[in-house]
């Protein structure tokens, strides 16, 4: 199903509004995970994050790093639409429309590659990153295929964020 524009700003509205309100029990997962992606990038590092939605992940990312470059895309027009507005604050946060299965990056172009619940290649994530690079998959149903991630990224892979 194509997402609508009022689904992406009523995704939006959530994310930023109502979100922030609900008291997690036990481990803030969205928060583990940003904290994995900025303990495992070098202080000027550029980060790919695949099916960034509104853009959430890479404000939190840059608000704690802001040398950092981070390209985010989507495949929703209307989310691009949206994450370019929330990111208009944040010159390293670069938004493009695309798809994760078939990345338009060179080769070795990203130190780390984040995916958070959206379709991509495995292929294409081990095509664009640099040799050495962090990959941080966090998916669940039918995305989540953490044994081939395993065995193409070894230690560089970290699963659905775990608390440490």
């Amino acid at each position: 199903m194509a997402d609508t524009s009022e689904q992406a700003y009523l995704r939006n509205d959530f994310i930023k509004e109502e979100l922030p309100r609900i008291e997690v029990e036990g481990v803030n997962v969205d928060e583990v995970y940003v904290n994995e992606i900025v303990k495992r990038i070098s202080r000027k590092g550029i980060i790919l994050d695949i099916g960034t939605g509104n853009a959430h992940v890479p404000i939190k990312v840059v608000k704690r790093s802001r040398e950092l470059e981070i390209v985010a895309i989507d495949l929703s027009k209307p989310s691009v639409r949206i994450a370019k507005e929330n990111s208009i604050p944040f010159e390293n946060i670069h938004i493009l429309r695309a798809d994760g299965h078939n990345l338009p990056f060179k080769d070795f172009s990203f130190d780390e590659v984040v995916v958070r619940l959206a379709p991509h290649s495995i292929r294409e994530v081990y095509r664009v990153l640099k040799h050495g690079g962090w990959y941080i998959h966090r998916a669940c149903g039918t995305w989540n295929c953490w044994k081939e991630i395993r065995e193409i990224f070894g230690e560089r892979a970290l699963p659905y964020a775990t608390a440490g």
